[in-house]
């Protein structure tokens, strides 16, 4: 069979061999997949509406607003999707909401960077607390103790 795009909640998920996963995760295994499948082109014929444009759904089309849009409350227009409600920033990013094109943009506190403030910049460290600290001292604790009996 094919499979050209997977998305879990509108947010799209990378297919193997791609090794560069997004926050919300990636596809580890495919079995029985083919590459470069064609679809039967359902938009070719499809004149949706303005503002609207035809999307591809693999053999089915929606007329539906572009990237970083949804559709309006009325149905008849498109406005802004703001992608800060999904709270995409983590370790503590500030989330700024942008223009369809852009989407929206992350502003990292110090040791972080990246689209999403995923990655730690080198020469940093993260902290532990002192909660989690302990956790991990009673864990080895416990560990240690099992293992000496």
């Amino acid at each position: 069979g094919c499979l050209d795009d997977i998305r879990l909640e509108g947010k799209h998920l990378p297919l193997p061999p791609a090794m560069n996963g997004t926050q919300w995760g990636q596809a580890t295994m495919a079995r029985n997949l083919e590459r470069n499948c064609p679809s039967n082109k359902p938009c070719a014929n499809v004149i949706c509406p303005e503002p609207f444009e035809c999307v591809d759904l693999w053999n089915e089309y929606e007329c539906t607003c572009g990237e970083g849009q949804i559709v309006s409350p009325d149905n008849k227009g498109c406005t802004d999707k703001n992608e800060c409600l999904d709270v995409p920033c983590l370790n503590g990013g500030t989330c700024i909401n942008q223009d369809p094109r852009h989407r929206y943009r992350c502003v990292c506190p110090g040791g972080f960077w990246g689209e999403n403030c995923e990655l730690v910049q080198e020469g940093q460290t993260l902290k532990l607390s002192m909660g989690a600290l302990a956790a991990i001292l009673v864990c080895l604790l416990i560990i240690l103790s099992k293992s000496a009996r």
